[in-house]
């Protein structure tokens, strides 16, 4: 059942225009950031690959294909990218809240 997902042609077109933007932007190798996070259960590596780094203003930019338009981004797609801001100890989290 994974592997027929890869076949479904929403996903297989989701897949195209990251692609697509990938190779607009030229990123070049992956763009993996890790952090060190330190409970009392013990020390955990966090880590997450942005899909994109725009070359001229260095803007992260994390690709998410719907197919239906929604009003604001999906609770965790905004988790995600609070989730990488952290891992790049940015200081403008306040972008991402719900208009």
């Amino acid at each position: 059942m994974e592997r027929a997902a890869t076949y479904n042609p929403r996903f297989a077109l989701g897949q195209l225009v990251e692609d697509a933007l990938k190779q607009r932007f030229q990123n070049e190798g992956e763009n993996v950031y890790m952090r060190e996070l330190t409970t009392n259960n013990g020390i955990y590596v966090i880590s997450g690959m942005i899909d994109i780094i725009e070359p001229e203003t260095k803007t992260r930019i994390e690709i998410k294909y719907q197919t239906l338009l929604q009003k604001s981004p999906q609770e965790h797609h905004v988790l995600q990218m609070r989730a990488y801001l952290w891992l790049l100890n940015a200081k403008r989290r306040d972008s991402l809240r719900k208009p």
